[in-house]
């Protein structure tokens, strides 16, 4: 999981936002995409309680954030639905084997 030199979101954050991104892309490698979410929103929610003090403060900046999310989701998806190449056939996150063969008890 990492930005490619070609990807829309490179360069839109800060510098010190995209090392970050690249410290969590290498420990993040080869994890389970249901895991890298619990992560990231743990991260989200923790940079949220930190900076607001009081319960609507962090209410609002959530729903800042997911709007945020929202829209670049959005740009990623043509108006039919489906995804848009945007992304480089490399980006990926990997998600582990699943041998769904029968197997006959020997």
């Amino acid at each position: 999981m990492q930005l490619a030199a070609t990807d829309p979101l490179k360069g839109k954050a800060a510098p010190r936002a995209e090392e970050l991104f690249a410290a969590f892309s290498r420990v993040a490698h080869g994890a389970p995409n249901d895991i890298i979410l619990q992560a990231a929103f743990n991260l989200i929610i923790n940079a949220i309680r930190q900076k607001n003090p009081r319960r609507q403060g962090a209410l609002n900046e959530f729903g800042n954030i997911t709007a945020k999310i929202k829209d670049v989701i959005a740009n990623h998806y043509s108006v039919s639905g489906r995804r848009l190449n945007v992304f480089p056939h490399h980006q990926t996150i990997e998600v582990p084997h699943f041998d769904a063969r029968v197997k006959l008890a020997g």
